[in-house]
């Protein structure tokens, strides 16, 4: 699972030693995800952390959910778990102004992405958004002011189906519907969770009404649980 920092204005990863009410940053994600689809490991597997930059601190925990959970791939768990949370990581820049432009970037691991690549879940997946965030940098000499966020599965648009007017993401303005601070509590969750199902399309657009200069990156992250199908 890569877990991605915000850009400028939302936070995921940051300070991850803050509490809040008396719960980390993991205890956080057990919340949000149920412990029983947290990542642990098989006996002969290895959990790897790594950082692609500089981190003041890191806490590390482990909960035996059953005995016998370490002891097989026979057993639930592991690399084997058809549950597993999942993040979804889309990087786009978009450097003129319109409605509808495609942000649909996949920025994952080779072979580790939700989607083929006609953009559709791949065949052997669902995946169920629990939650996400939306982030660019948006002032300076450089940035790209992104308004809106439109997701659409097949030609359904999710969230805002009745006037289509996307989620509010101009942080220009104001946080916004997809703002993230995960330190604090913060975070957007939708009235029910969403299951992508097998094969269907997905399509992710943003309304851009003003470029400066040459533009900034939008960062999207799909949070969830993905399930292994078959």
């Amino acid at each position: 699972m890569r877990i991605p920092f915000g850009v400028a204005n939302t936070f995921s990863v940051f300070a991850p030693g803050n509490k809040f009410q008396g719960k980390g940053f993991l205890w956080g994600l057990s919340d949000l995800f149920g412990a029983e689809n947290l990542p642990n490991a098989a006996e002969d597997e290895d959990i790897n952390i790594t950082l692609n930059a500089a981190a003041t601190r890191i806490d590390a925990y482990y909960a035996e959910i059953k005995p016998q959970d370490v002891s097989s791939h026979s057993v639930p768990g592991g690399s084997d778990a058809k549950i597993k949370p999942f993040i979804e990581l889309l990087d786009t820049l978009v450097a003129t102004a319109g409605n509808g432009i495609n942000v649909l970037n996949e920025n994952m691991p080779t072979g580790l992405g939700l989607l083929d690549n006609n953009g559709r879940v791949k065949a052997t997946t669902q995946f169920t958004l629990l939650t996400a965030f939306a982030d660019y940098v948006s002032s300076g000499t450089n940035f790209t002011e992104y308004s809106r966020l439109h997701i659409f599965d097949e030609d359904e648009e999710l969230f805002t189906p009745l006037n289509h007017e996307g989620l509010f993401i101009d942080y220009t303005i104001t946080a916004g519907d997809l703002y993230m601070n995960w330190t604090v509590g913060q975070y957007w969750k939708p009235d029910q969770p969403y299951v992508f199902k097998p094969n269907h399309q997905v399509s992710i657009t943003a309304d851009v009404p003003a470029v400066t200069g040459t533009g900034s990156k939008l960062r999207v992250a799909l949070i969830g649980v993905r399930e292994r199908i078959g």
